[in-house]
């Protein structure tokens, strides 16, 4: 097990950073599911607080295709509508 290195405040400090130009997002990367948490693998741990990498997944995920706010029978009668955040944005349904 490794231990944690802490930082200012007892924060924990971070691995060296990859460069998000390094890993691609063009194509899907092979990750498979596993029951056993020693065979298990995730995303590089940057992946999940980086703002950088955050906004690109914004632009190229998010942003690309439909995205599903809620079903015909949560707006059943006239004047009634949906309210939503998506990432950023602000959606509303009507």
């Amino acid at each position: 097990m490794t231990e944690c290195v802490r930082g200012p405040a007892g924060i924990p400090e971070s691995p060296p950073i990859t460069p998000i130009n390094t890993i691609p997002m063009s194509e899907p990367a092979e990750y498979t599911f596993e029951d056993d948490p020693e065979l298990a693998s995730t995303l590089p741990g940057f992946t999940y607080w980086d703002r950088d990498w955050f906004e690109r997944e914004k632009r190229r995920i998010f942003r690309r295709n439909w995205r599903c706010v809620g079903h015909v029978s949560d707006i059943p009668d006239a004047g009634d509508y949906l309210a939503h955040r998506l990432v950023d944005q602000p959606v509303m349904v009507l």
